[in-house]
């Protein structure tokens, strides 16, 4: 029998990802003759990002569970979420959307997309 508790799968996703990645790691130093090459620079950035990446996933577990999201009113908010957070990125920091008309466009989807997942989350609960 399986468990019910959603923390107790971290484990095994954070396993099949450091095999995964050690995998496609020791292919690369293969492919390189044992000699990769590695950004020093990067490294640290790389570490703090797993970790902020591995909270994430943790907090994304644990509102899976039936107890408390579920995974009814979960994903809806996990897929809209980074759509628009990367959007607004591109639009404040990158200046990819450019004209009146397109970000009026973008700003009508953000907005659909808010109370798609107010809305989704509201369902969860008897009003």
């Amino acid at each position: 029998k399986y468990s019910p508790d959603m923390l107790d799968y971290v484990f095994v996703v954070y396993n099949g990802i450091f095999c995964t990645s050690l995998l496609y790691y020791l292919i690369y130093t293969a492919y390189k003759k044992n000699n990769p090459f590695i950004n020093n620079r990067s490294v640290l950035p790389s570490i703090v990002c797993g970790i902020v990446w591995a909270i994430a996933m943790n907090a994304y577990f644990m509102a899976l569970d039936p107890k408390n999201l579920g995974v009814d009113t979960t994903f809806p908010i996990m897929s809209a979420g980074p759509q628009v957070i990367s959007s607004l990125w591109g639009v404040l920091y990158y200046k990819e959307i450019k004209g009146k008309r397109n970000i009026s466009y973008l700003v009508i989807a953000v907005m659909c997309s808010l109370v798609a997942v107010v809305l989704v989350s509201l369902s969860k609960f008897d009003i």
